[in-house]
């Protein structure tokens, strides 16, 4: 458990915040060439956007026990934890010991981001920014795409003015640009009926993979077809994160306490900000 406890490994990587989010040993062009064949844009509106978005928004809030494995440059760690959600941007993660109490914990709410090492009496407070993932957690990770990956759903933000929208066997491939100048592809599918994101892959510029998500073993929890199961890979950072969900509960009633930012009296907790400064923890 060591390993799990340092910043930016299990926990963080499941926030990929998922943390997580954006998971997967997918690579393109499997199973060999696939005719790609014109899908009406009004089809995709009515049929998989319409259907994602109403799923996004009947999602409240979310609690589960969740397996987490993790590989970086090879070497592999594993970790169970409790993962908290409440929309609009609320998350906590608690990685647990193996007795199963907490020794981390992670949370991200009313625009900030903490943690803190229980057993080291150590942690962190600053701003909810894409910089801070990034210079904590040395993971080029953005918020919004935690976001999307916790949701299973990658068209919450941006536009679909410039996308190309094709038929690929049973599924339907999305394909449209990303503000970087690289392009986004979504493969939709279809379980019972319902349209489901079986993966979700982001390029750069020139074309290297930046990031791999698949979702997969979706099951109803209260009428929203939900993923247990998400694995994501950062190439260019050596990382693959597999994250099982348990028993997963959809729109609980979750507390203010669940996601308030506190520590231990006697935790050092660092204030990130434009200065950062070194204060004793408050409950």
């Amino acid at each position: 458990m060591e390993d799990t406890t340092h910043p930016g490994r299990a926990g963080i990587l499941a926030i990929g915040w998922l943390g997580a989010l954006t998971v997967l040993l997918w690579s393109l062009g499997c199973g060999g060439r696939a005719r790609l064949e014109p899908f009406p844009w009004e089809r995709f509106e009515t049929e998989v956007l319409s259907e994602l978005r109403i799923r996004s928004a009947l999602l409240d809030s979310l609690r589960a026990q969740v397996t987490l494995q993790v590989q970086e440059h090879g070497e592999a760690n594993e970790a169970r934890a409790v993962l908290y959600f409440q929309k609009p941007d609320r998350l906590r993660l608690d990685v647990l010991d193996p007795m199963g109490a907490p020794v981390v914990v992670i949370r991200a709410s009313q625009g900030q981001l903490s943690y803190l090492d229980i057993r080291a009496g150590k942690g962190f407070l600053g701003p909810l920014v894409d910089r801070v993932l990034q210079e904590e957690f040395r993971v080029s990770v953005r918020i919004t795409d935690v976001q999307r990956a916790l949701l299973a759903n990658p068209f919450l933000e941006g536009g679909l003015d410039d996308a190309t929208v094709r038929r690929e066997n049973r599924a339907v491939r999305v394909v449209r640009p990303t503000e970087e100048g690289g392009r986004e592809e979504v493969q939709v599918g279809w379980q019972q009926g319902e349209p489901i994101v079986d993966f979700w892959v982001l390029r750069d510029a020139q074309e290297r993979i930046v990031q791999r998500v698949r979702f997969w073993n979706y099951r109803d929890l209260g009428g929203i077809l939900f993923p247990l199961d998400v694995e994501i890979e950062r190439p260019a950072e050596g990382v693959r994160l597999r994250l099982h969900a348990i028993d997963p509960e959809v729109n609980l009633p979750l507390s203010e306490a669940t996601f308030a930012h506190r520590f231990p009296p006697t935790a050092v907790v660092r204030r990130l900000s434009a200065s950062e400064e070194t204060v004793q923890g408050q409950d």
